[in-house]
């Protein structure tokens, strides 16, 4: 392979004329940022490095790379094509969408083997991704999101919240609103946050300095619920349930493991 590969970046400009219509974007192979920048446009821009064989190769998949930018009647879409790899000579080392949004637009963001950042907007956030990090961010109109095999981090959103991970940790901070909080073989934490809170795993949960009522099903897996200002209900199973400073009714059930209690 050529020792680098060939680089390229592409960029578009949506006019949004309806803010009721939401954004939709996927990126299949690449890392996802979207910030909302208040305005009356969607801007985005891919920049991308490929490699292969022969430079001739790489001209001809960086030819075939595509952003594309429509607005139809579902809404406004932010796409990157990108044909099927067929040679392991041929390698896509960089792809990184950056996109602004005007922050009150709904988003629907699918990723895949890439990482997804998203921040700063006030319309509801749908986000799923694989095999690679999550953040969201300063959304305050709601959250969906879905991720396996890589960390999914929550901070400063409000609204209704769902945040479903496995195998990674999943991870909520200074987030109100009703909270569902779902892993499995992998650590759940939460802090700092209000509202009610639902969580289900099967591996380690934290929830500290919370307001709100917290409902926790779990097992393989230690729960340490501290600092709550509302009613707690815990059901684990083989692991070690831990509860200290709560104000409010508590609930505890463990199945072959102990229950350790403190500052009820």
């Amino acid at each position: 392979p050529s020792a680098a590969g060939t680089q390229r970046s592409a960029n578009g400009v949506l006019t949004v004329n309806s803010t009721s219509l939401p954004v939709m974007i996927s990126n299949p192979n690449g890392s996802i940022e979207v910030t909302g920048v208040s305005g009356k446009t969607i801007e985005a821009s891919l920049d991308f490095e490929v490699s292969a064989s022969s430079r001739a190769e790489e001209k001809e998949l960086a030819d075939a790379i595509l952003l594309r930018l429509m607005s139809e009647r579902d809404g406004y879409h932010i796409e990157v094509s990108i044909p099927k790899l067929s040679d392991p000579q041929t390698q896509i080392l960089r792809n990184v969408l950056v996109v602004s949004v005007p922050p009150g637009l709904r988003l629907y963001c699918r990723g895949a083997y890439g990482d997804v950042s998203i921040s700063d907007l006030t319309g509801s956030v749908e986000a799923t991704t694989g095999y690679a990090s999550m953040d969201i961010s300063d959304c305050s109109g709601g959250v969906k999101a879905v991720n396996s095999f890589g960390s999914l981090s929550l901070s400063d959103c409000t609204g209704n919240i769902t945040a479903q991970n496995s195998y990674a940790g999943l991870e909520l901070s200074n987030c109100s609103g009703t909270i569902s909080a779902v892993n499995a073989y992998a650590p759940i934490s939460i802090s700092d946050s209000r509202g009610s809170v639902d969580v289900r795993n099967t591996g380690e949960i934290s929830i500290t300095d919370h307001i709100g009522p917290v409902s926790i099903s779990n097992q393989y897996g230690s729960v340490t619920v501290s600092d709550v200002k509302g009613d707690v209900s815990i059901q684990n199973a083989y692991q070690e349930i831990s509860v200290e400073n709560i104000d409010g009714k508590v609930q505890l059930e463990n199945n072959y493991s102990p229950i350790s209690v403190s500052g009820i």
